[in-house]
């Protein structure tokens, strides 16, 4: 198919009278002048132009044998560059939910296999067509569609996606439709507490079978409605407070310490041979019930500092009037024992890099880093008086560097 010359290659030789019978000159300083048609398709996909990209395929015919190396000329001669190419203009029309452009590659580029994270991209984009035309086009699909059917590579984090995008209807597709790879169920799962979307986890839990996961994220994000439906089946794991504190959801907050205290289930506080302290069931020996979220080593205590650190004053204090507080030596010693496994429990649920710590100079250093005044003065007026707490002890060298560097 001959390429169109350029608009202004026209204009220029309109005026021409004597290159009206010379169409083949104005065709040669077009191209000579084109450059567009030397991008490669994935930056021609990029920006969503379907007569870009027929524009450069076309261009593909006029290339002589002899011609210098080029970016088009590797579409022709060299087959990886041609998949990657394939591949990454596929993913770019996916994220643009872009069915047309899908159809303009597959029909360009016959036969070759659509990469899992390609579905994944479409996935994430909620594109509903896109994902169905794939499985029209799918090896297995009897779906008449007139082009060679090619391998779907269906899995993996297909579902996750979908649900961290909030497209639950493509999260029940893509599990009813059967594939050769695993998928990412976990992660699944998570998306969707995370998200809020309580029909989906009860569908997932319910019709896939699937764990429950990923709990503090709904905290995180400020759900109150999905922590309280999962509480009703299942009990609240460690990090929620935390959680809930680095965001500033108070709600959140206040709603898992009164649950904490309103559960009637539940014996007294024990100080004595406890293993888990945030307010859950351990398996430690003797015990009658973990320490409550607010008891001394409770998850509370440790989310203050995280409330802090994060500007949200209003949480800081909510939680510091709750929480027990050590008063002598021996409340000292159990404060320890509990923080250390009150840690542990977290960083199992949210990994290393948690914000939960005991208030400590570590503290002010982080709230004076970030210029966060009012939070420093209540710092200084609730905590100077604590002799088990000391916000100016002297920094180390690191530290005394990043106070240098504050502004004045």
């Amino acid at each position: 198919m001959t390429v169109v010359p350029l608009l202004v290659v026209r204009l220029l030789f309109r005026s021409k009278a004597g290159f009206g019978s010379l169409p083949h000159v104005v065709n040669a300083v077009s191209v000579f002048l084109d450059t567009s048609v030397e991008l490669p398709l994935e930056r021609a996909s990029k920006l969503g132009s379907l007569p870009l990209l027929n524009r450069i395929w076309d261009s593909l015919e006029m290339l002589p044998d002899h011609s210098s190396w080029s970016v088009r000329r590797l579409l022709l001669q060299e087959d990886s560059y041609t998949e990657r190419q394939f591949r990454l203009s596929l993913t770019e029309a996916c994220k643009k939910n872009d069915l047309s452009m899908v159809q303009w590659i597959f029909e360009h580029f016959p036969g070759r296999g659509v990469h899992m994270q390609v579905v994944e991209e479409a996935a994430a984009a909620g594109a509903m067509d896109i994902i169905q035309y794939f499985a029209d086009n799918e090896r297995d699909s009897e779906v008449d569609t007139r082009l060679a059917k090619r391998d779907i590579f269906f899995g993996g984090k297909d579902t996750a996606n979908a649900a961290a995008g909030g497209h639950s209807d493509i999260v029940r597709w893509l599990y009813q439709f059967e594939t050769d790879y695993e998928r990412d169920d976990a992660a699944t799962m998570e998306a969707a507490v995370a998200n809020g979307d309580k029909d989906l986890v009860r569908w997932l839990h319910q019709v896939m079978e699937i764990q429950v996961c990923g709990v503090p994220r709904a905290a995180a994000n400020g759900h109150l409605s999905m922590l309280q439906f999962l509480s009703a089946f299942d009990r609240i794991p460690a990090g929620v407070v935390v959680q809930a504190a680095k965001n500033g959801h108070l709600d959140v907050v206040r709603w898992a310490i009164d649950r904490d205290w309103d559960n009637e289930k539940d014996e007294e506080d024990s100080d004595e041979e406890d293993f888990y302290t945030s307010g859950f069931y351990s398996r430690q020996r003797k015990i009658s019930r973990p320490p409550y979220l607010t008891s001394i080593g409770g998850e509370a205590s440790l989310a203050v500092h995280t409330a802090a650190i994060n500007g949200h004053l209003k949480v800081a204090k909510y939680l510091h009037a709750r929480v027990d507080w050590p008063m002598d030596y021996e409340e000292q010693k159990v404060n320890s024992k509990r923080l250390r496994n009150t840690l542990a429990e977290i960083e199992k649920e949210l990994g290393k890099d948690h914000q939960a710590a005991p208030i400590s100079r570590k503290t002010m250093l982080e709230v004076v880093r970030k210029g966060l005044l009012e939070v420093v003065e209540w710092l200084c007026f609730e905590f100077s008086g604590n002799h088990t707490i000391d916000l100016f002890r002297p920094l180390n060298e690191e530290d005394t560097l990043v106070v240098n560097r504050l502004p004045e």
